[in-house]
Parts: structure tokens; sequence; C-alpha cells
């Protein structure tokens, strides 16, 4: 018995090397499999990639901008005698806003037309003289006599249009006295009341035209560059909201200026506003609507971001493979995408870590 328990620690270190030989055996043969792609592939969800015909829609921030304005400007100086509008009201071209004191510049009508009737009988006086002096006989009279007549007549006749150019220079300040509007808009407010003097420096108020608008937005360079831009999509306005603004859209312009910053430029939407719905200064949501046949439609939740790129995982010949992607825009909860997509390719729809990139895999449909 004694003799056998003295075998006993050689009986252990064998049986130790013997599990140690079996266990690195397995290791090296799990590499070896592992290597030549022997072991059975992992399992992974996926779902056929498909294309599609729909309709793509964008949306945009949108800025509500007058057409055009007015801010007036009285043309010549006086006290404000009628004031015709109030804040908000509605006013057509050639409608009178506000009436200066007419007192002085009627005077100065009246004024200019006795200068007109006296630079007229100047000069009809003059024109007699000088006819008589041309049918005198020419042995009576002198050369002289002769300059001066037509010098005189010459004088009366530029006094006299002087006096017809100075005559309807009145009458146009006199028509100044009344400011009317020069466009179809609303009057904003405004600070001045009957009885103040007002010069050509002095802000009165203003006129906004908001029938159409323009509503400006910006799009990045990609869509800035596209010389299609303008004929692919159909606008659509959403107010504040959600609701669908009834009126119709179109783009009309994009700004001749790139802002570097934004890496993006302005674009301009024209929109008839007969309601007075989109005020200047508003906000509305711009939605591009393109349609668009056999494209790619991705889940957004199958789309890996980070800052440096949009990508997707897809089962390419059994490999799991990482695809750079384009996000173009947004269709319902998936993003219509473009990439180096094959038609075999499997969209990869459960999360992965970056490092079973390059693994077989099995795809299982979910």
């Amino acid at each position: 018995m004694l003799q056998w328990k003295k075998f006993i620690p050689w009986f252990v270190i064998v049986i130790t090397l013997i599990i140690c030989f079996s266990v690195h055996y397995d290791h090296q043969k799990h590499i070896e499999q592992s290597s030549k792609g022997q072991l059975n592939p992992m399992s992974v969800l996926v779902q056929p990639i498909h294309r599609e015909d729909f309709i793509m829609t964008k949306d945009f921030i949108g800025r509500v901008e007058a057409y055009q304005g007015q801010t007036i400007y009285p043309m010549i100086s006086g006290f404000i005698q009628e004031i015709l509008i109030d804040g908000g009201d509605a006013v057509s071209i050639g409608e009178p806003l506000f009436v200066l004191n007419q007192d002085i510049y009627r005077a100065k009508v009246a004024q200019a037309e006795a200068d007109v009737a006296k630079a007229k009988a100047d000069m009809e006086n003059a024109s007699i003289y000088l006819k008589r002096v041309q049918h005198t006989p020419s042995e009576a009279v002198s050369e002289n006599l002769l300059d001066n007549a037509q010098n005189s007549y010459k004088s009366a006749h530029a006094a006299y249009l002087a006096a017809v150019a100075a005559l309807e220079q009145a009458h146009i300040e006199l028509g100044y006295t009344v400011l009317r509007s020069r466009l179809d808009g609303i009057v904003g407010n405004f600070s001045v009341s009957v009885g103040d003097y007002v010069s050509p420096q002095t802000n009165l108020g203003y006129i906004l035209q908001i029938s159409p608008v323009k509503i400006a937005f910006s799009v990045p360079a990609r869509d800035y560059m596209n010389p299609d831009f303008f004929d692919d999509y159909d606008v659509q306005l959403l107010l504040p909201d959600g609701s669908v603004y009834p009126e119709q859209a179109e783009l009309v312009f994009m700004d001749n200026q790139f802002n570097q910053g934004t890496n993006s430029a302005i674009v301009y939407v024209l929109a008839e506003n007969p309601q007075a719905i989109l005020l200047p200064n508003s906000s509305v949501t711009v939605r591009l609507k393109k349609q668009l046949k056999q494209e790619i439609l991705i889940p957004q939740t199958a789309v890996q971001m980070d800052d440096k790129e949009n990508s997707i995982y897809v089962l390419r010949d059994g490999i799991i493979t990482k695809l750079p992607i384009i996000i173009e825009g947004t269709v319902g909860d998936q993003y219509y995408v473009q990439g180096n997509i094959n038609p075999h390719d499997q969209l990869i729809i459960q999360r992965l870590e970056p490092t079973m990139i390059g693994q077989k895999a099995h795809g299982v449909l979910e």
C-alpha cells in the first residue's frame, strides 16, 4: 500500500500533462479551422434590398419675405394735413396715404403761372419787334439793330421756356403733397401725426407687398450643384400647425452667392398669398417632393452614423461587409440612399460590432 502511494504524484503529473496537451491540440485545431473558414458561421438577421418607386420628400425651414416693399418718404417738406390710412390697412397702387399742407405749393403754382404769362408777353413783344425790324428796308436799318432784335427775341423765348419749366416743377411739387402707394400691400405701423413737420429725410412708415411672397431656405451643396434641381421637385408649404398651405408654390431662383461657412446656398420659393396667411419674417416648412423610380430604401434603424460617414452592414457572398452610403432623403421611417450596393447584397438589420466585419455569417430572414 505504501509503495502505491509513492506513485500518486507521478500519476497526477501525467494526467495534468495529458489534459494540457489535449486543450492545446483543441485550441490549435480551432485556430486552423477558423483560418480555413471551417467553423460554422454565425447567424445574422437580414432582409433583401429592394429597389422601389416612391415619392421622396425633403423638408427645410423657410423664412417668409415680402415680395417687395416701400418705405414712405415725402419728396418735399411740409406739415401733415391729413392721414388717410391706419396701420394694417390694405392699400392699392396709387391710393393716397398722407396729405401735406398745400397752401405754399398752390401759391408757387400761381406765381409760376404769372411768370409764364409775363414771359409769354415779353416773347410776343420781342417777336413783333423782330418782325418789324426784318421788314424795314435794309438801307434804313443798321446791322447792329437787327442783331439786337434777334437776340432780344431769343432771350425772351428762353425766358418763356424757363417759366414753363418752373410752372411744371411747381405742379410736380404740388402733386408731391399727396403721398401715394407705389404697390399693392399692407401698411405697417407709423408714428407720425397730423400737424407734424416732415422732410425728405422723414420715414413715415412702410408698405409690404405680401401677395405673392418669397420664402427663402438653404440647400446643401450637392443640391445646389444639381443642374436639374428646379425641374426635379414639386413644392409644398406646411404651416407651423402642420397643415398644408392651400396656395400653389414654385421654386423660382437660387441666390448668386454660396455660403462657404454653411456649405449651402439660398433658394427662393414664390407663393400667392391672397388671404395674407403668410406674413414676412414668419417661418414655414418647405417640403420638396420628387417622384423616384427603382431607388433603394433602407430602414433608419439599419443605418450606422458617426462623425465621418454613414454606413450599413450587408451580407455579401456570405461575408459581413460595411458599405458607406449617402443619405439623400427620408421616406417615412426609411432613408433613400445611394451607395455601392450590389443586387444580391442582403441588408443586416441587427446591431453588430465593428470587429465582426470580414467574418463569415449565415443570413436569417426576419
